[in-house]
């Protein structure tokens, strides 16, 4: 998975963020995630019991000072299914 999914440059972010809206329903915002805790592969393990994940997009701020929860993620599901059922039982919880 660490290969389909990478740290985002500010521009790729809208790049990333317009490419999402087209899959709405099979892509899930995940804000106000802590930069230095975060990372692919944890969001992985969260979110993959919920179905098929086919790309994670973390977005972490590019500065030296990072502030608590200024990082950001984008999920792509397989299933739109799975990206409803994991936004109706996560949602909050992260």
């Amino acid at each position: 998975l660490t290969a389909n999914g990478g740290i985002l440059t500010h521009w790729e972010q809208k790049d990333y963020a317009e490419e999402c809206r087209h899959a709405a329903n099979r892509c899930l915002f995940v804000g106000r995630l802590h930069p230095q805790l975060v990372t692919i592969d944890t969001l992985y393990t969260h979110f993959h019991p919920y179905g098929t994940i086919q790309q994670i997009r973390l977005a972490k701020p590019s500065s030296n000072v990072l502030a608590p929860f200024d990082a950001h993620a984008f999920i792509l599901f397989a299933e739109e299914g799975a990206c409803k059922q994991a936004m109706g039982e996560l949602h909050g919880s992260v």
